[in-house]
């Protein structure tokens, strides 16, 4: 019997691609030996280039808008796929001319469910009810190896650390995170900055922290040399980004501060994931003290948890 050939179509911001994975492992167990294509943004989907069965990414000329929505439909519809999974809209995957096509529904999401949860709804079809389960990046050995090379002298515990966003009112102040590195030096025996070429303003206060062994990783490396480098790391915080879920993806505890945003549904997915949120959804009233608190949880490895378990931790902080 031949493998089964399956398209899906993700959102495109990194942190949405990273929260498909989990869709991604649900697949391949229903499907042993499948054979799947992406469809999304061309530089999101490099994080999943190590993916078991993947054949070819697609993704649409952005320069050309509407034509290259239809050119990367035509692209698709010359496959002829078993199965189209569309975690982007309603209509996409029914025009592949797959021989089925499960689509995210036409009407809202429920409240208060994770995007995780929504996109393995997606499923529901297939699967039944399932738990999602926690997202998962596959780093490919070779950037496995250059990532270790890179942190082979840097004493444990190492810390990532990502201090910009993609928005300015999600940026915790880049001279609370030098705080927090500086409150920490006694137990935290190497930090790992990460970011891209847009986030080195951010990240300047805490390179200037001389006194601290640090790599400078800002704007230096591709989402998967990225992820190799948090592979290697113990802990990760940082603002609601992408490297925060890619973070939860190789494996490890994550911190995040939320000021706007969504915790309940945008939070990494991870049962090594937790949150502060800012007092009053403002990051610059979140103090040093109780992040540095909650990282030292993390790395003592106590009272980890999901948002459900970590209530305690946003109430001290809004307080």
């Amino acid at each position: 019997m031949r493998p089964m050939h399956i398209l899906l179509i993700t959102l495109s911001n990194i942190g949405d691609v990273v929260l498909a994975t989990p869709v991604i492992e649900l697949l391949g167990q229903r499907f042993p030996g499948l054979r799947i294509d992406l469809a999304g943004d061309a530089r999101s989907l490099s994080l999943l280039a190590g993916t078991p069965g993947l054949v070819r990414c697609f993704s649409k000329d952005k320069a050309r808008v509407h034509r290259g929505v239809w050119h990367l439909l035509r692209d698709l519809r010359g496959e002829r796929y078993d199965l189209a999974v569309d975690l982007r809209s309603p209509l996409i995957g029914h025009l592949t001319r797959a021989r089925q096509a499960l689509c995210v529904p036409w009407r809202g999401r429920p409240a208060g469910r994770h995007a995780a949860e929504d996109h393995v709804a997606v499923l529901r079809p297939l699967l039944g009810e399932v738990v999602p389960p926690p997202v998962r990046l596959h780093v490919p050995a070779g950037e496995a190896d250059w990532a270790a090379e890179r942190l082979a002298d840097l004493p444990r515990p190492r810390v990532a650390i990502a201090p910009g966003a993609n928005w300015a009112p999600k940026m915790w102040p880049s001279g609370a995170y030098a705080t927090l590195m500086q409150e920490l030096a006694p137990v935290v025996g190497s930090w790992v900055i990460l970011g891209s070429a847009a986030d080195r303003e951010a990240a300047g206060p805490l390179l200037g922290l001389r006194d601290l062994a640090i790599v400078d990783a800002v704007g230096e490396t591709g989402l998967l040399q990225a992820a190799a480098l948090l592979q290697h790391c113990d802990a990760f915080v940082g603002n609601d980004s992408g490297l925060g879920h890619m973070a939860a993806a190789v494996g490890l505890p994550t911190l995040t501060v939320f000021g706007p945003g969504q915790p309940e549904r945008y939070r990494p997915w991870s049962p090594q994931a937790r949150v502060i949120v800012a007092p009053g959804r403002d990051l610059a009233a979140l103090e040093p003290g109780p992040v540095a608190g909650a990282l030292r949880d993390l790395l003592a490895g106590s009272d980890r948890g999901t948002l459900a378990q970590t209530r305690g931790v946003e109430a001290a902080s809004s307080s």
